[in-house]
C-alpha cells in the first residue's frame, strides 16, 4: 500500500511544486504502474482497509 499528500510532501518527482493532493496521487499512481503494481478501485481500497461505503 502506498501514500501520499502535502502532509507527506509539497514536491513532484521532477520537482516542481504540487498545487494540490489530486497532483500527488496521479504522480504516485503513475509510479506504480510503472514498477508493474495495480491500481486499487475505491471500492478495492475500502475492502482492504475494512471500511464501508460511504465511510
Amino acid at each position: 500500500m502506498l501514500r501520499t499528500g502535502l502532509e507527506d510532501t509539497f514536491y513532484l518527482p521532477n520537482g516542481d511544486k504540487a498545487s494540490g493532493n489530486g497532483v500527488l496521487i496521479e504522480a504516485l499512481a503513475d509510479c506504480a504502474r510503472k514498477a508493474g503494481r495495480a491500481i486499487a478501485s475505491p471500492a478495492e481500497a475500502r475492502a482492504m482497509l475494512g471500511l464501508r461505503a460511504g465511510a
